[in-house]
């Protein structure tokens, strides 16, 4: 599974109603409007990486996004051995 956290700047007054279409999109599993640089910032996730790209091109189609920046999770490091 591959997860990201997606940044996204919005028109003015428009981050609520964004958050709201953007988890209804498959494959994001939240989305809130937040204060600060970013207007909202989601939780996507996908079962590879062209499905995580797939997920947020859906969400550069939405009106009223004026910026996305995404932030890949990265993968856990495995346990060690003591």
């Amino acid at each position: 599974m591959v997860q990201a956290y997606v940044l996204i700047q919005t028109e003015v007054g428009k981050a609520a109603a964004i958050a709201a279409t953007l988890s209804r999109i498959s494959g994001v599993d939240s989305a809130e409007d937040v204060v600060g640089p970013y207007d909202v910032i989601a939780r996507v996730g996908a079962s590879a990486e062209t499905g995580l790209s797939d997920v947020v091109d859906d969400m550069k189609k939405v009106r009223g996004i004026t910026r996305i920046l995404t932030c890949q999770i990265a993968a856990p490091a495995a346990p060690t051995e003591n």
